[in-house]
């Protein structure tokens, strides 16, 4: 029983192909070199991330007074500080400090009542707004929050005026740059 396992063994051997390995062979062609693997290339830091923006809106008014809505804009999670300021004696009217936590696009609306001056008299207000958001950094692996956060500030011009029984409200980002009515 012996002898015929071990003539099937030797005749399987023997009719077994050679076994090849990836070296080479003295005097021989060299085989292949397998594929380098791709080089880790750094991710293209964008051109900017998006800027958080000021937008002054009029809620209601009426004979008296009324109320202004800045509505904040951010394009991710930060927080923003704002001072309203009457220009005429230098001194703050409003102001406060808050969050935004969500990281998609959104904004925070805040109201601002004021009160409608005489007839032929006008108002003037600035606003100041300090964002700081939250800085994305391009990694292999995605974007991830940086150490430092993208500080941005903000300054509006607001005027009131009354003149023929009607209240007008106009803003400017810079006294010398013109004035655009709220509507």
């Amino acid at each position: 029983m012996k002898a015929k396992w071990l003539v099937a063994f030797l005749l399987a051997a023997c009719s077994a192909s050679t076994a090849s390995a990836d070296v080479a062979f003295p005097g021989g062609p060299r085989p292949p070199r397998p594929p380098r693997p791709p080089i880790e290339q750094p991710v293209e830091h964008p051109t900017g991330q998006a800027k958080p923006t000021v937008d002054i809106s009029i809620l209601e008014t009426s004979e008296y007074g009324g109320t202004l809505l800045f509505n904040f804009s951010f394009p991710d999670i930060g927080t923003y500080e704002y001072r309203v300021y009457d220009k005429r004696s230098g001194e703050p009217v409003q102001g406060t400090a808050g969050a935004y936590n969500e990281p998609v696009p959104g904004t925070v609306t805040v109201e601002f009542p004021y009160s409608v001056p005489e007839e032929g008299e006008s108002s003037l207000y600035r606003l100041t707004v300090h964002f700081a958001i939250v800085r994305r950094e391009p990694t292999s692996f995605g974007k991830k929050i940086g150490a430092q956060p993208e500080e941005l500030d903000i300054e509006r011009h607001i005027y009131i005026e009354t003149k023929d029984g009607k209240t007008r409200i106009f803003e400017s980002e810079d006294l010398s740059n013109g004035w655009q009515e709220i509507e």
